[in-house]
């Protein structure tokens, strides 16, 4: 059975295993120091964040086995008249194992995510789309700007600021 929950610090060492996994494809000939030296600092990320609350990340578990996660990172910009406290979030680190995709969990940490960015006063939300998820973030109302994905909740028309 699926459940989901919004990870503590103690999930900050299997978090960034799974960043790692995941940011596995994107490099090319980085040495053991340097993979050391990304992997303390995504860690260092993690804990800051969570611990300051400028980061939450939803996680689906499959008994205690974290099997997918959704994170969202809170920051202001300077407000706009469609955005008039400048609240954003920027959700990251979406990843679903290959074996439990197809399943709608990650359309529910989605829903989640996007849930607490409202929740939060977020006027605008971002993210950098990835064409496996891209159907997910359209069917949330994310509008395509030039590679990255936007949400304004209070409006319905939304100038995408990049």
């Amino acid at each position: 059975m699926i459940s989901y929950r919004k990870a503590t610090i103690e999930d900050c060492t299997t978090l960034t295993e799974i960043r790692m996994d995941n940011m596995m494809k994107y490099m090319r000939n980085e040495s053991d120091n340097e993979k050391d030296a990304l992997r303390q600092s995504i860690k260092q990320h993690f804990e800051t964040g969570i611990a300051e609350g400028s980061l939450i990340t939803w996680l689906a578990c499959d008994s205690e086995k974290i099997i997918s996660t959704c994170g969202l990172t809170f920051f202001t910009a300077t407000p706009s008249i469609t955005n008039i406290t400048g609240k954003q979030g920027y959700i990251t680190n979406m990843y679903t194992y290959p074996e439990y995709r197809r399943r709608g969990i990650a359309s529910k940490l989605f829903e989640l995510t996007v849930e607490e960015a409202k929740v939060r006063g977020c006027g605008r939300i971002v993210l950098y789309k990835t064409g496996m998820a891209e159907n997910i973030y359209k069917q949330f109302g994310f509008d395509d700007s030039h590679g990255y994905m936007t949400y304004c909740p209070s409006y319905e028309l939304c100038p995408v600021v990049v």
